[in-house]
């Protein structure tokens, strides 16, 4: 793919200046994942059943606090996580319930359960982080298990990481998967939920592992435990209004600490079941990036952890341009269809490979459509998140599992982005496959061709889904049938455009393949000649051999050999004879004999009276001319005679 990206930027600086930096951010962040990857360990789970059952065989339970912070999110899916923490296999632990919402229900829940209920004064001060510190305040464990409103631990999770924790002193933070529900159920309810949860499945069962190798895994800030004396030298934690869970991973380096990942799942979260949740997730994860760039110049890491840590800013870059790629094959399509060719399309065939069927494979479930959906809303979400970020600034946190009323501002304007790009994307590509239309009939554009319906296909799908989706919301403030048609039109714009795409391409498609002189054309006529030779050959492999065998009188001098014979099919066009001078000028031009149109004419009308063409080699759709008969006449009639040649009714030109 790379080499395709490399063709592309050569062709004109222009398309240096505007694609080359994305270009470069997407190819050395899929190069130091695929480098990454190599450094890849499975996880030996006869080995950690060894090491924890030695470790609690020799050690007590030291004391642990469970902090489970909470900011609105739906209470009857917190109730789970905190009934599932209420029956852990562990007896030295005690459960803080940090409320930064001041939500009765919410004390009730914890009086319910008797666990501690907390409530901080300063309710939003640093979001998640300000309340986690409020918690660290007023609890005194030796460790400290962090879960989200929504992740349900399993019962012998904190049985499974302490001994880990406790055993090594340099571990500051032991980060375990983020784990979600992949169930068909799940995806019959939600593929944006199904999709979420998988799309993930690689990072932590792949990547994290790998990044572990060089002790550069990340802390996500939940089902992860924290050794307090990290968090005291810290003087608590990061003041920062989002991703304190990256900050906090990299200043403990500063310490003397790492981050430690257990590829083993201790807890099953819920991945956000709507468009908009997923979006107000991935906004705030790839906003989190500021957090990165004020902190990782500040983290002691080895130089290879450093540039692993460089892949977090450089996946959300790279997938945000990935929504502007599309238009580099417009550019092709357009300016130098030309350039285009098979061999060329072929260096792109690997990336496909890789990254629509080997790694989709590595996951345990399965990719589906909503994995692909979820893939997008990605791209347009973190493209409108930097959008955001140059022109007003860092967008406003939301916790993803609070609900709100109506639609969020900025979820809105990133679907009108995406809708914005997609429509005018689609637009551009009919009107280059009107301009060019020649381009259905050349087999060299096809895999470019290919490509771009695909990715339109996509894109369309999912701008729809979220259409829909969002138009009920919209149709509640319209009042009038203007109103209703035009949200209506709206709607499905996306789908019209992808259908009038599709439509305008299948009859360009039919009327220029019905010209015999494109490529393709010709390609598959050649194809099918091809297939008839085959038959033919079969018929006269007795020629052959004795051609193979004879050799010719021409064979012993330093010419080149010719071919053992010549084919060609009649046409009404072109008499026997012509096809007979034509088959002299092809082995003229294969032994470089000087011929002129006399000899070339006279010996034509040899070969065509011998009888044997008349009788072996000429059936009702061919005819074969042998290069040992054309040698031995040009010998005998050309070289040995000096004669002068009458004329003749042979035309050359034909």
């Amino acid at each position: 793919m790379g080499y395709g990206f490399w063709r592309f930027l050569r062709i004109d600086k222009v398309y240096l200046l505007i694609f080359g930096p994305l270009i470069f951010i997407f190819i050395v962040n899929k190069f130091l994942r695929y480098v990454l990857q190599l450094f890849f360990q499975g996880f030996d789970i006869k080995k950690h059943e060894r090491f924890v059952n030695k470790y609690w065989a020799e050690h007590e339970e030291p004391s642990v606090d469970v902090f489970l912070p909470y900011a609105g999110e739906a209470l009857d899916v917190h109730e789970q996580v905190v009934k599932a923490v209420s029956e852990l296999n562990y007896k030295n632990y005690k459960v803080y319930m940090l409320d930064d919402a001041g939500d009765e229900n919410h004390r009730a829940l914890a009086e319910k359960y008797g666990f501690t209920y907390l409530s901080r004064p300063n309710k939003g001060e640093y979001k998640k982080s300000g309340n986690l510190e409020y918690g660290y305040a007023n609890s005194t464990g030796k460790f400290i298990f962090i879960l989200d409103a929504d992740f349900v631990p399993t019962k012998g999770s904190l049985k499974d990481l302490v001994p880990y924790i406790d055993s090594d002193s340099k571990i500051g933070i032991l980060q375990t998967p983020q784990y979600f529900e992949q169930s068909d159920e799940v995806h019959n309810r939600s593929k944006i939920e199904f999709g979420g949860g998988n799309i993930v499945e690689e990072f932590y069962r792949i990547i994290m592992p790998c990044r572990d190798e060089f002790k550069a895994a990340m802390c996500v800030g939940t089902s992860a435990i924290y050794r307090r004396e990290t968090i005291q030298l810290l003087d608590g934690t990061p003041k920062v209004h989002a991703s304190e869970d990256l900050a906090t991973g990299l200043l403990v380096t500063q310490h003397g600490y790492y981050v430690k990942y257990l590829p083993l799942i201790v807890s099953i979260g819920t991945s956000p079941e709507t468009y908009q949740g997923y979006f107000k997730q991935h906004l705030r994860w790839c906003s989190g990036n500021l957090v990165f760039a004020q902190y990782w110049p500040k983290a002691k890491l080895s130089l290879m952890a450093r540039l692993v840590y460089i892949i977090n800013p450089l996946y959300y870059l790279s997938e945000a341009s990935s929504v502007i790629f599309s238009f580099q094959f417009l550019m092709l399509l357009y300016f130098h269809p030309d350039t285009l060719s098979i061999a060329n399309s072929l260096y792109f065939i690997p990336y496909i490979i890789v990254s629509r069927l080997l790694v989709p494979a590595t996951r345990v479930n399965k990719s589906r459509v909503g994995t692909k959906l979820a893939a997008l809303n990605n791209s347009y979400t973190y493209l409108y998140t930097y959008i955001h970020m140059l022109t007003k600034g860092v967008p406003a946190w939301h916790p993803t599992g609070v609900k709100i009323s109506g639609l969020h501002n900025d979820f809105v304007s990133s679907f009108n982005l995406g809708m914005t790009i997609s429509s005018l994307h689609i637009i551009l590509f009919t009107f280059v496959l009107f301009a060019r239309s020649s381009v259905f009939g050349n087999y060299n554009t096809y895999l470019v061709l290919g490509w771009s319906f695909y990715t339109v296909l996509w894109h369309s799908l999912y701008l729809y889904s979220v259409a829909k989706y969002i138009h009920p919301y919209l149709l509640n403030n319209v009042r009038n049938n203007l109103g209703r048609m035009f949200l209506f039109a709206k709607t499905h714009a996306i789908m019209a455009l992808t259908l009038t795409l599709f439509g305008t391409s299948a009859f360009s498609a039919t009327k220029v393949l019905k010209n015999p002189e494109t490529p393709t054309t010709q390609a598959l006529n050649n194809l099918m000649d091809s297939e008839a030779d085959t038959n033919t050959l079969a018929l006269l492999s007795p020629f052959v051999e004795e051609l193979k065998n004879s050799g010719n009188v021409l064979a012993a001098t330093d010419t080149p050999i010719p071919s053992p014979f010549y084919q060609f099919n009649y046409s009404e066009e072109i008499t026997l004879l012509g096809l007979a001078v034509r088959a002299l000028e092809s082995y003229a031009e294969e032994t470089g004999v000087q011929l002129t149109p006399e000899e070339i004419s006279y010996v034509a009308e040899l070969i065509i009276e011998r009888d044997e063409y008349k009788k072996e080699f000429q059936t009702d759709e061919i005819i074969i001319f042998g290069s040992d008969v054309i040698a031995q006449l040009l010998e005998t009639e050309v070289y040995s005679s000096g004669k002068n040649y009458p004329e003749t009714t042979a035309d050359t030109e034909f």
